[in-house]
């Protein structure tokens, strides 16, 4: 009996040591080469990552790089992603009914809000400078304090039959929120406070037919995803209609089922488009700049892309909805260019 146990412990040992000594270490993949455009043109978007599970935020164990690890989480639906000034990404999953909390810093790992809070969230938004939240949670639509995770004040006096996206305007302290059954856009106060309702059902100047996720550029513009009108709407915060683009199609400045919108600090506006799995970058006032991504499970594919950020370094966060997962590019900007892109790329990017 004795003499089995030695035995079964030396053959434990050698096989922990084989283990050791050929299970393959971790290594980050090397996203690199992933430009857009093409050369001979500038390189403006690099893809940096891609985030699936809570291995591409934290390091993994010395057990996991030896033996392969289970994640604790991964993505099954997400559908909104922003992030806050401290680098914590703030990921909605409709599927796990959650917010996931990632820290890509420090690798810290948690969720938003109270355990078990969640029916369906989906749309978010969020607002650094006063450390609040928006959320869109199936039926509802919250405001919560960032630093705590609990309810700010609640949005009153409307009549919001179905919320499918929110924006903050700091600055001036508005916050708007999309009825996609309702086709309308109704404001509040800081306070909660109903101020007014614009919008309606339609395809003229200013109405909308399944308003969706929405932004609010420098200048305090509301720009709103027109989904069933393939087109962004822009208003002032008065809910007076300024301009419209896009239209259905394929081509440049064109939309097949538009779906997230984000506006950089430059006013450069950001849609992803869910039909033809691709992300155009445009002007305020609507002309194409950058258009990058097809159908695809590789790096800088996209099955579905869905909610937008972008953090106040420029990089920006893509989520890809049927491929569970988050992509992380960066923008360069000529200012970039001049002060610190110097390496040299040699391979060719994927087109």
């Amino acid at each position: 009996m004795i003499r089995n146990k030695i035995l079964i412990l030396v053959a434990g040992i050698i096989l922990s040591s084989f283990a050791t000594g050929c299970a393959p270490q971790y290594v980050e993949p090397d996203y690199s080469r992933y430009f857009w455009p093409p050369p001979p043109e500038l390189k403006r978007v690099q893809l940096l990552k891609l985030l699936r599970t809570d291995i591409d935020i934290r390091r993994p164990t010395i057990n996991e790089e030896l033996f392969g690890g289970t994640a604790y989480f991964a993505f099954k639906k997400p559908c909104d992603v922003v992030m806050d000034d401290a680098g914590t990404l703030y990921v909605s999953d409709s599927y796990n009914r959650t917010i996931y909390k990632l820290n890509m810093d420090s690798g810290q790992l948690a969720t938003f809000g109270p355990a078990g809070r969640w029916k369906e969230p989906k749309a978010m938004a969020i607002d650094n400078k006063h450390g609040l939240m928006g959320i869109v949670d199936y039926k509802t639509a919250h405001v919560y304090r960032l630093a705590s995770g609990k309810p700010a004040f609640e949005l009153t006096g409307a009549d919001i039959a179905k919320p499918s996206g929110m924006a903050f305007d700091p600055e001036r302290k508005f916050i708007y929120v999309s009825d996609i059954r309702g086709n309308q856009i109704h404001k509040f106060d800081y306070e909660g406070k109903f101020l007014l309702t614009f919008g309606g059902r339609g395809n003229a100047e200013g109405r909308l037919y399944f308003p969706g996720h929405m932004a609010v550029n420098p200048e305090g513009l509301l720009y709103v995803i027109d989904i069933m009108n393939w087109r962004v709407q822009v208003y002032d915060s008065d809910g007076n209609f300024v301009r419209t683009f896009g239209s259905h199609g394929s081509g440049p400045g064109q939309f097949g089922r538009p779906k997230g919108i984000a506006i950089n600090s430059e006013g450069i506006v950001f849609v992803s488009d869910g039909d033809f799995n691709r992300i155009t970058l445009f002007t305020s006032t609507g002309t194409p700049l950058i258009i990058f991504g097809q159908k695809g499970r590789q790096p800088g594919e996209f099955l579905n892309p869905y909610g937008i950020s972008i953090d106040k370094n420029g990089k920006f966060y893509v989520v890809d909805q049927t491929n569970r997962r988050v992509h992380v590019y960066q923008l360069y900007t000529d200012e970039y260019y001049e002060g610190e892109f110097q390496k040299d790329i040699t391979s060719t990017p994927k087109p």
